[in-house]
């Protein structure tokens, strides 16, 4: 894959999510300027084969992947017409299956063998954005339910959306039908399309309760996986998300701006932090994390925790009275926080989504209480909140540990993200920060083993919109030291654009990084 750069320790490929129960207030034709992104669309109504384990290469690096052989996904870039887009994947010996060409998806047949060399040859040509397996998901629940509406996993899905505030606007079916536990990517993307075409640029509220990794019937714990197990489990869950954000990324800016989608987690007990990281590094996934996708987890499961990242900002813990069966039932509860606060705040989506990750953030489990959402989305409406990051901010000290000797340590303070509640006189500062010292010199035994602390740093300011000042405070345990009381400082002011710009210090070192915080 092209300026595809993985990390050597895993390997990755790129998305995954599944059954489609829709939720929306739904604001028909309330922009009109948007092109209906179905024309020319083709669907695919053939059969799929059985799914199989998929080994294949791309750019030297391997990846082993549950999925439909011969069947691929490919992304082309704006600029590649529908012409364009046929010739080059006939002149690969791919077949068009399905198509929806105003945002450059294609649905492609293959020879199942030629796997590796479709996608290599694929990637090399400029048109094309990304390239990935027909890959499977399955219901991550926990149990061993069925996944297709009218069944029990849907109906379960439905039911907990209600119970959690929310309303339920349709249920589309995107399994292999019949009660199957089988949903290709293929079927997810094009509801996601149209769901967003149909309200035309208006209010679009998703949830996702299915996901990719490995089939969770019987729950597992990643920990105690073989090699290629957790290889297969990454590669999938990577893969089917990979599909899935963009998918989001491909739809014009302005039905983006009113679609927010919440994606169950999945229960297989598998950190995702570096997971979500790389993806952030491919065009547009980012943007895409930030301001259209809750990812949902739970701490609720019976002896294993759900997949998990907690202290990546886009990821939040739900743990509501039916999530001991899995994040299926974890997400659209979440999805009924973001109805109960649009309803209750009268926010948009994104505000409402926005609110959902502050609140989150500002718990030091992660967990998010609708309370705390619904008083942050009234700063949100009152135009008070400012959001900025992530920053770092590293320098040199001399550490003296007493009885433990005196040393010197790099001393980094990595800001996940900046929120600041400001009314122009006074205002909060909160920082869910990673405190890391690396040991350079010296004998001081705390911090030999380069330690690690995250903590949510929190203080007051106060000053006018041209003069703000204040600080955020937390307690650290670095290596074996003792709580060690650590304060970052922030100088600045309101500037012409609306926004937030200044200055974190710290009293440990000399050193500044610079900071935009955006109003919300």
């Amino acid at each position: 894959m092209k300026n595809l750069k993985i990390k050597s320790i895993y390997s990755l490929v790129l998305l995954g999510v599944a059954i489609l129960l829709i939720t929306a207030c739904k604001k028909k034709d309330t922009n009109s300027g948007v092109t209906d992104l179905l024309t020319d669309a083709t669907e695919y109504t053939g059969t799929y084969p059985e799914p199989a384990k998929i080994n294949y290469v791309v750019q030297g690096k391997s990846f082993r992947l549950t999925a439909f052989p011969g069947q691929m996904i490919a992304f082309f870039k704006m600029t590649a017409s529908q012409a364009d887009a046929s010739q080059l994947i006939a002149a690969n010996g791919g077949s068009i299956l399905a198509k929806i060409p105003s945002v450059g998806y294609y649905f492609i047949g293959i020879d199942s063998s030629q796997t590796s060399s479709f996608i290599n040859t694929m990637m090399a040509n400029g048109l094309v954005d990304g390239v990935i397996p027909n890959v499977i998901s399955y219901p991550k629940s926990g149990v061993a339910i069925l996944d297709q509406c009218g069944y029990a996993h849907g109906q379960a899905v439905q039911s907990t959306l209600q119970n959690c505030a929310g309303t339920l606007d349709e249920c589309e079916d995107v399994t292999l039908g019949g009660g199957s536990e089988d949903a290709p990517l293929s079927k997810q993307i094009p509801a996601i399309i149209n769901e967003a075409n149909k309200n035309n640029g208006g209010t679009t509220l998703i949830n996702l309760s299915f996901n990719g990794g490995l089939d969770t019937k019987n729950p597992y714990d990643y920990a105690t996986l073989d090699t290629l197990k957790k290889i297969e489990a990454r590669d999938c869950w990577f893969t089917f998300m990979y599909g899935i954000l963009k998918t989001i990324a491909i739809l014009p800016p302005q039905i983006r701006e009113n679609l927010v989608i919440t994606i169950a987690a999945g229960n297989e007990n598998m950190p995702l932090g570096d997971l979500l990281e790389y993806l952030r590094t491919l065009t547009g996934i980012a943007d895409v994390l930030d301001n259209n996708v809750l990812i949902v987890s739970t701490d609720n499961i019976p002896g294993i925790h759900a997949n998990f990242a907690h202290k990546d900002q886009d990821v939040v813990v739900m743990n509501n009275s039916t999530a001991w069966q899995g994040t299926s039932l974890a997400a659209p509860c979440a999805m009924g926080y973001i109805q109960a606060i649009m309803s209750g705040q009268g926010v948009s989506a994104k505000q409402a989504l926005r609110a959902m990750k502050m609140a989150s953030l500002a718990n030091p489990d992660r967990e998010v209480h609708l309370g705390d959402a619904l008083t942050i989305a009234a700063s949100i409406k009152s135009g008070k909140i400012y959001i900025g990051g992530p920053s770092t901010l590293i320098g040199s000290i001399t550490w003296n540990s007493g009885e433990h000797g005196i040393c010197t340590v790099n001393l980094s303070f990595e800001m996940k993200s900046v929120m600041v509640s400001w009314d122009g006189t006074m205002g909060t500062l909160n920082i869910p920060a990673v405190v890391t010292v690396e040991l350079i010199s010296g004998n001081c035994s705390p911090a030999e083993n380069n330690g690690t602390d995250s903590k949510m740093m929190s203080g007051n300011l106060a000053g006018s919109n041209t003069n703000i000042t204040g600080s955020a405070m937390a307690y650290f345990i670095l290596g074996t030291s003792p709580p060690l009381p650590l304060t970052l400082v922030f100088n600045g002011n309101k500037n012409t654009g609306g926004d937030l710009a200044g200055t974190f210090g710290t009293s440990s070192f000399t050193g500044t990084v610079l900071v935009v915080l955006k109003h919300q």
